[in-house]
């Protein structure tokens, strides 16, 4: 069975693994570009929020070190240009967890 027939038109397979670089290299671009804004921003309680984009869906989890860093780290990477959607999966820490 020839694989090229479940493929539109004009895509083959060394173009679909571009279109994969060139989505991997704009996520990475935008995972620089947020952690970056959140630094600028927030300093050293930037380093507590990991980020991970897939097709410009932001994944932001971590431990920011109160509510008003958490909101302010949300905030940020809704206005960043290229998210299409943001995924809060953010811990706030609280007096036990910072101790730890």
């Amino acid at each position: 069975m020839n694989n090229d027939m479940t493929r539109p038109p004009g895509v083959n397979a060394e173009n679909s693994a571009a279109a994969k670089d060139g989505n991997a290299l704009k996520d990475a671009m935008l995972e620089t570009r947020i952690k970056a804004r959140l630094i600028t921003a927030g300093g050293a309680s930037a380093m507590h929020i990991e980020i991970e984009a897939t097709n410009g869906v932001v994944s932001l989890s971590g431990s920011p070190v109160d509510e008003a860093h958490h909101n302010k780290a949300l905030r940020i990477t809704r206005a960043t240009k290229g998210v299409r959607e943001v995924h809060d999966l953010m811990h706030v820490q609280t007096p036990d967890s910072a101790a730890k």
